[in-house]
């Protein structure tokens, strides 16, 4: 964590690997693909270890194009990409590696609807231009999820907007 504000944090996080997927349905679809892949549906037939949070991307043209994407390793600074982990027996779940990125984050417990997450985003917007802060073009909403998808109690909701142009680098 970088910076810790009344109702917001910047957070950095590093260099990693990931599991995705892009899905239309509801967040089902992309939790049992990617539940799939990390209890032995691969091509090694063996399970995978992941990381929370569950992260979620919806554009915002309307579009029902969504990703649902599971962290499976952070890198050190310096470490060298190595390819540990079996390639998805489903197509449509795919490895990838994110880069490193810095983002405001404000946390919440509401259900994670769509109304709620756009009000949200709206209100970190509001806050980063108050703070002065720069942000990435918007073209997703970015939700972190950190607990079970059928909780019904004490949600870990996120929003995550990545910052650009900061002094922290």
């Amino acid at each position: 964590m970088l910076r810790r504000a009344k109702t917001y944090q910047i957070r950095r996080y590093p260099r990693h690997l990931a599991a995705a997927t892009l899905y239309t349905g509801g967040r089902n679809e992309g939790f049992e693909r990617l539940a799939g892949y990390v209890n032995g549906l691969n091509a090694a037939q063996e399970k995978v270890g992941y990381f929370a949070p569950s992260i979620i991307t919806v554009p915002l043209d309307n579009s029902n194009n969504k990703t649902m994407i599971w962290p499976l390793k952070y890198f050190l600074p310096g470490e060298d990409v190595v390819n540990a982990f079996p390639q998805p027996a489903n197509e449509e779940v795919k490895i990838i590696e994110i880069p490193r990125k810095t983002y405001a984050v404000i946390r919440f417990e509401d259900s994670a609807t769509e109304q709620v997450v756009r009000a949200y985003t709206k209100q970190l917007l509001q806050i980063l231009d108050q703070d002065g802060f720069k942000y990435m073009g918007l073209e997703t909403l970015t939700l972190a999820q950190f607990n079970a998808i059928y909780s019904l109690n004490l949600r870990r909701n996120e929003i995550w907007i990545e910052l650009n142009n900061h002094f922290w680098g």
